[in-house]
């Protein structure tokens, strides 16, 4: 049956309309049976497949057809991740609305094969443009503080996961101290810290981030860097 029939690489004809953002054709192939959770050889679904490329007509389809969110391709990503790094908000929005709060928090939480969570590779997303980069971190913010994950990004609630970096600093508010703050800044990073000085502390103005501000301030008290 062609709605099952996949070629070389294991994609279905659900699979190469989802990537293209063909809703009207992928509706016609669920109505004719295609198995909206079906992988390729790269563990890739449907539903990453869209989420990945920013269909969210296409995502939407999927997860109100039982498309499974925590499938995860060859590198460990789940639909979820694909969406983030990617930088398309209104996918992860749909994503992480079709279920319950634990099962949302969960799929920001979870790991890849790198130990990245869905939240690290939103944070590092450039997307295909800056516009939809700042936008996939909004979207984190929204999802962060309505679900309370805050400790969680990097606490016993994820010890698997790396540590925060700079970029997920303004997600975690108030809730960092300088030592902590000093840890992510540590092994490596205090260099990019110090180039990206004035961007960050706007940044963390900008999202109301007064404690974590002074915080990042204070750690360049005794080399401050230098501004342009």
């Amino acid at each position: 049956m062609v709605a099952h029939a996949d070629d070389a690489r294991g994609a279905t004809a659900l699979m190469y309309a989802s990537g293209n953002g063909h809703v009207d054709v992928v509706d016609q192939l669920l109505e004719a049976g295609a198995a909206a959770g079906t992988a390729n050889r790269a563990g890739a679904t449907a539903l990453s497949l869209a989420c990945a490329r920013g269909h969210l007509a296409v995502a939407t389809k999927l997860a109100e057809s039982g498309a499974p969110l925590d499938a995860r391709d060859e590198r460990g990503d789940t639909p979820v991740m694909a969406a983030c790094e990617e930088g398309h908000p209104g996918c992860l929005d749909i994503l992480l609305s079709s279920g319950t709060a634990a099962e949302a928090g969960e799929a920001l939480l979870t790991t890849n094969k790198d130990q990245q969570t869905a939240i690290h590779l939103g944070c590092s997303a450039t997307g295909t443009d800056l516009k939809h980069a700042v936008e996939i971190k909004s979207m984190l913010v929204k999802w962060v503080g309505t679900l309370g994950l805050k400790a969680g990004i990097r606490t016993e609630a994820c010890p698997e996961a790396r540590p925060p970096t700079l970029e997920m600093l303004p997600l975690l508010g108030e809730v960092i101290t300088l030592s902590q703050l000093e840890g992510v800044v540590a092994d490596g990073q205090r260099e990019k810290a110090q180039a990206s000085y004035v961007s960050l502390l706007k940044a963390y103005a900008d999202m109301g981030h007064e404690g974590l501000a002074l915080c990042f301030a204070n750690l360049f008290l005794d080399q401050p860097p230098s501004v342009a």
